[in-house]
């Protein structure tokens, strides 16, 4: 059995609706996401694979299609700001 690998814990005030968010970092796998979607070039598969990202880092509820374009980058950076 693989051992688990304990991630810190962040919590991130959500700029359009004031909710507080808990998130952790970003690991290898969701940076091949993204570079996989950097090498292909589509403006798409970048979108998508920012929103992957999200959804797999947030650990609180959210809903993403709520969430204006501000909020979408403004979590991303934060993401990667602690990865």
């Amino acid at each position: 059995m693989l051992p688990i690998i304990a991630t810190p814990k962040y919590d991130m005030i959500v700029p359009s609706t004031g909710n507080v968010i808990t998130y952790r970092p970003y690991v290898v796998k969701e940076e091949k996401i993204l570079l996989i979607a950097m090498e292909s070039q589509s403006d798409e598969a970048i979108e998508s694979a920012v929103m992957d990202i999200i959804k797999e880092c947030v650990e609180s509820p959210i809903n993403m299609k709520s969430l204006t374009t501000f909020d979408v980058e403004f979590i991303f950076v934060n993401l990667r700001a602690k990865s």
